[in-house]
């Protein structure tokens, strides 16, 4: 049992689970993250996982043999991405001036404090942590082959769709209750956690093996 469980730690896409969950909390309660930093976070988050996905769609498209790149990447999943994120940020801004009073220019100020002391270092650390899961369950076990390139970028644009639209959710049932910091983060980890495990592998298997 031991053995195994030592296995499950070594796989890197337990390891990235583990990092997503542990260091929004170890930051919040020990390094006095706030609950700024921890949607800063996720956003940042969710933007690697986005230049990582571009670098799966090039191999979708090209079958691993990168040579060209596709003309939908620039007239639909990239634009699309672009706005997602904005309104996510715009959301996430809202919640926080209607919560915490939080002004525009205290918004852009911590943003700024926070990326200079520890997002310059954060950020090539996410990068690595997602190179190595897609190594590990992309690349290595030839996944890209068992999509289509259309598929495989639509199954992105919904997936961000479906992002913004939890996130404007969460915003509202946030102001309607008024949640404290500590809720919030408890709510972000749990949903992020579920989203990726249930209904990123859920769009996964619906558009694999339909060529």
């Amino acid at each position: 049992m031991l053995i195994e469980q030592k296995k499950k730690l070594r796989n890197p896409i337990v390891q990235q689970y583990l990092f997503e969950l542990v260091l929004p909390f170890a930051g919040y309660f020990f390094f006095d993250w706030s609950i700024l930093i921890i949607g800063i976070y996720y956003l940042i988050d969710q933007f690697v996982g986005q230049l990582l996905f571009v670098r799966r769609y090039l191999w979708v498209a090209n079958q691993g043999n990168v040579k060209k790149i596709p003309p939908f990447l620039f007239v639909l999943i990239i634009p699309h991405f672009l706005i997602i994120f904005f309104l996510e940020s715009y959301a996430f801004h809202g919640v926080l001036t209607e919560l915490n009073g939080m002004s525009w220019s205290a918004f852009k100020s911590e943003i700024g404090t926070f990326a200079a002391e520890e997002l310059w270092l954060l950020f090539p650390v996410m990068l690595l942590a997602y190179h190595m899961m897609d190594q590990f369950s992309f690349y290595m076990p030839r996944r890209y082959l068992n999509f289509t390139e259309r598929k495989y970028g639509f199954a992105n644009v919904l997936q961000n769709t479906l992002i913004l639209a939890l996130t404007m959710i969460i915003a509202i049932i946030a102001i309607t209750f008024r949640f404290s910091d500590t809720w919030l983060l408890i709510i972000f980890v749990l949903l992020k956690i579920g989203f990726d495990l249930f209904s990123h592998q859920f769009l996964m298997k619906r558009i694999q093996n339909d060529k």
